[in-house]
């Protein structure tokens, strides 16, 4: 149960503290709003539920790939399956190699339920796209009212968990609001380029609320007030593709609260996970199975069948390093998420060197902390990265 629930908390933190995007083969489409109008045409006409049209969307536009040949988009979520939508019919393989089928013009009542419940279910073990059992209605006031903001993928689904987390709804105006008031803790460690060491800074006061009609954010001591609005276009979701002048200052404002945010939600994960699994993790061993996804080659099961997993898949085993109690007494330091990051890019055969990669973190407060802890190999590719002109 640990290693199950530390491996699938592998993608949540990577989208909390880099969620890059990969490059995308989009060809043949509209030259605007190229990812939207993929999004809109596949995903929205499927009979999922609008949350996992949401989450599917957000998920889509930050590491999906399209296809241009098939016209389908795949979203690869590692160790917990893949799903591949076409224009007709979807797939999903689950972590347990079983594969769900859907027609999109010819299914059951059935089959409807029986995917959209696995496809929440492996949404749910990703941290920033879990519903954390909050209240229906919130999660759905959040979800139609954040799905036409043109605001980035990262940002969007960064929102959505803040809100649904922590956020209040105001029955009276019908909103949902945020204030960094409400977390525990008010302090936030910081390194500038004028501190020699990492300091503790306060939080600045910002808050957010978002209504049917706009979504504001607050800087509470400077007055400051950024709001981000619905498209005009006639669409489900919206993409961060372009944004005009008044989105770029909310993504500035959001990237603060992220900042200021961050290693306190990191924290909370941890100890969530610490108190659901208590017991000392076992070393022990857990395939990681890498497959294709067959659109014809192999018969598929409707949605309420189990797939055999395929003949000659080539498997992978990895060991995990059992917790110590001395790593239990240090858990909770505010650098206590990077050997954590590392192990789990490292689990999943990912160099934090990539170019693609450290470009997110070099410029960080925190890089110094984050070096020291990187093996030669890593400590090479950044090095090199460095180094160029």
């Amino acid at each position: 149960m640990r290693l199950d629930c530390m491996r699938t908390y592998t993608l949540g933190l990577l989208m909390l503290l880099m969620g890059w995007l990969p490059a995308q083969t989009i060809q043949n489409k509209p030259p605007k709003y190229q990812l939207e109008y993929i999004i809109n045409s596949l995903i929205v006409d499927y009979p999922f539920s609008f949350e996992n049209i949401f989450r599917l969307a957000a998920y889509t536009e930050l590491k999906g790939m399209y296809d241009s040949k098939t016209n389908g988009i795949t979203m690869d979520f590692g160790a917990l399956g893949r799903l591949t939508i076409y224009q007709n019919n979807c797939l999903l393989r689950t972590a347990d190699n079983r594969v769900f089928h859907l027609d999109k013009n010819n299914n059951t009542s059935a089959q409807v339920a029986a995917i959209n419940e696995r496809i929440s279910e492996l949404l749910d073990h990703i941290f920033l796209l879990g519903n954390h059992d909050a209240d229906p209605f919130l999660i759905d006031f959040v979800d139609t009212h954040l799905a036409r903001k043109n605001i980035e993928p990262f940002d969007k689904i960064y929102l959505r968990h803040i809100l649904i987390q922590y956020g209040k709804f105001d029955q009276e105006h019908q909103r949902v609001e945020f204030h960094t008031d409400w977390l525990p803790e008010q302090t936030f460690a910081y390194r500038s380029s004028r501190d020699r060491s990492v300091v503790k800074k306060p939080i600045n006061p910002m808050k957010i609320k978002l209504d049917k009609n706009i979504l504001r954010g607050y800087f509470i001591w400077s007055g400051g007030t950024v709001y981000v609005e619905d498209v005009k276009r006639n669409i489900v979701y919206a993409t961060g593709e372009q944004y005009n002048y008044n989105v770029a200052a909310f993504k500035l404002f959001l990237q603060e609260m992220f900042a200021q945010s961050t290693q306190y939600i990191v924290r909370e994960e941890r100890r969530r996970i610490q108190a659901r699994y208590p017991e000392p993790e076992a070393a022990e061993t857990q395939p990681s199975t890498k497959s294709a996804v067959y659109a014809v080659a192999e018969p598929i099961p409707t949605a309420m069948e189990s797939a055999t997993p395929a003949q000659n898949t080539p498997v992978r085993t990895r060991t995990v390093k059992p917790v110590s109690q001395e790593d239990s007494r240090n858990m909770f330091n505010e650098f206590d998420w990077i050997p954590m990051m590392l192990g789990m890019l490292r689990a999943q055969d990912i160099n934090i060197g990539d170019p693609d990669i450290i470009r997110y973190f070099i410029d960080e407060p925190y890089f110094p902390q984050l070096y020291e802890q990187l093996n030669k190999a890593e400590k090479r590719l950044v090095d090199s990265f460095q180094a160029r002109p």
